[in-house]
């Protein structure tokens, strides 16, 4: 059925795939790249810089998951699984866009310079499966809608 409701959660879960997933994948990807060593700063550097524009593009999640909420019957934003998922988003967008935004950048100035980066490396690898492990909490939580 073509509603109101359908069109938003199309959109949220469409633009959660494709802004959010590329953050998560990234912290996958750069890590290895950062290993590599200096011949990978380039890369680490357009990385960064991808995800300093795509991390604040992402609160177009949030505020679909917020219309979708405010928009529903079923749900409201009183249900304990609504306010967890939203606080989950927010220290998630904040463990990315501070600090694994932060080692990338670090990262890249290093590498440039020609020295290894492992230390960034490692951070961005455990900040990323972090941020990663508290997405599936929240993918969980608005689909099982515990009470």
């Amino acid at each position: 059925m073509f509603t109101l409701r359908n069109v938003l959660l199309a959109l949220h879960v469409l633009t959660a795939i494709l802004l959010i997933g590329w953050l998560a994948t990234q912290t996958m990807v750069v890590p290895g790249a950062i290993r590599g060593g200096p011949e990978n700063a380039g890369f680490v550097r357009t990385a960064s810089g991808y995800a300093k524009k795509i991390g604040p593009a992402s609160v177009v999640v949030f505020l679909l998951g917020i219309w979708l909420v405010a928009q529903s019957k079923a749900y409201a934003f009183k249900d304990r699984w609504v306010g967890i998922a939203m606080v989950l988003f927010v220290v998630t967008a904040v463990i990315g866009g501070k600090f694994i935004g932060d080692a990338e950048q670090r990262a890249a100035a290093k590498l440039e310079s020609g020295q290894p980066a492992l230390e960034e490396a490692r951070t961005i690898a455990m900040l990323g499966g972090i941020s990663t492990l508290l997405l599936v909490v929240i993918v969980w939580l608005m689909v099982a809608k515990p009470t």
